[in-house]
This record gives C-alpha cells, structure tokens and sequence, in this order.
C-alpha cells in the first residue's frame, strides 16, 4: 500500500469516529472498539504496518499518539494479539 492509500485509510477510518494511536511496542490502538466492523478490522490488519509507518513518520497532521500508558482493556489485548498474529503469519 502506497503512503496516499494509506493516508485516505486513515482519513476514512477517522471520518467513520475511529481513533487510531501507536502505543508502547508499536503496536496499533484502535477506539471506540463499538465502531469496529468485520470490514475496517480487514482493511486495518491489511495495511498495519504502514498504518503504524505513517503515524509514527514526521507530522503530517494525521498523527495521533498516546501522551500516557494506561493498562490495555481484555478486549484491546485480545485485537492486539490478534493483530500481532495477523502480521507474523503474513512475514511482517
């Protein structure tokens, strides 16, 4: 996924309410979770890595990070985990 692609992703996920965050292990911090469906987790796991490439890279003005650490939810934990195991099976 080019960085254009990834940029309109993320401008659709934050016009449809989504907050996205790199937290601590960069790793992807999705919410509200009630937002989620079963297409935009495909098309967040689908273009991970430059999801978390873009948010991290030099402000572009779409760049949201966590100003503390807080203790992850069980649900949060679980889309992590899930996430996690997404990318390492597809090699990422």
């Amino acid at each position: 996924m080019n960085t254009s692609t990834t940029q309109k992703l993320l401008t659709n996920l934050r016009g449809a309410g989504l907050t996205l965050t790199v937290i601590q292990g960069g790793k992807l911090s999705v919410s509200p979770k009630s937002l989620l469906t079963d297409q935009i987790r495909e098309d967040i796991k689908a273009a991970m890595p430059e999801l978390i490439e873009c948010l991290t890279s030099a402000n572009d003005g779409l760049v949201t990070r966590t100003p503390t650490i807080r203790p992850a939810g069980l649900s949060e934990k679980m889309l992590a985990a899930s996430m996690a195991l997404d990318a390492q099976q597809a090699g990422f």
